[in-house]
């Protein structure tokens, strides 16, 4: 081969590995930034349980968390409730900030009770409130710390 050859065919090389770098680079980093998962959260507190169904969803730097629950007490009928809080973070490695922007409590009898408050932070259900949560991923899945205390197994929604 001549000289004239082996240049173009090396430049054509290192561009097609550069580019493929580069896209799998990209979505390696999508997928980091843009996820969503569900979990189930049980507590109990002074004969009080509260169960809920929740989804998390991260979208950038900003997301949602999705909880419809019940509180069930020991002396009353269960209540059901549907929380919405819309939140932004700064990730730092696998370290979130989160910030509370808009919280939304159905029904709005419980916005204001001790009801939630017995078993939720106020991270959740109160805006302008902030948090510091890890969130490990774990083969497809994660784990949310809050400290060293795991609190929640999160499984990712397929897309």
């Amino acid at each position: 081969m001549s000289i004239n050859i082996k240049i173009p065919l090396i430049i054509t090389c290192l561009c097609s590995a550069l580019v493929t770098w580069m896209v799998i680079h990209f979505i390696k980093n999508y997928n980091y930034d843009h996820f969503s998962c569900t979990a189930s959260y049980s507590a109990m507190r002074e004969g009080n349980v509260l169960t809920s169904k929740n989804s998390l969803i991260i979208h950038g730097d900003k997301g949602t968390w999705m909880m419809d629950g019940k509180i069930t007490h020991a002396d009353a009928k269960p209540v059901f409730f549907k929380l919405r809080n819309n939140f932004s973070f700064e990730r730092t490695l696998l370290a979130y900030h989160f910030y509370s922007d808009k919280v939304s409590i159905t029904p709005n009898t419980l916005t204001h009770s001790s009801a939630l408050s017995e078993f939720l932070t106020d991270i959740f259900i109160k805006e302008k409130q902030s948090s510091f949560f890890y969130i490990y991923p774990i083969n497809k899945n994660y784990i949310i710390y809050s400290g060293s205390m795991p609190i929640v197994y999160c499984k990712k929604q397929k897309t």
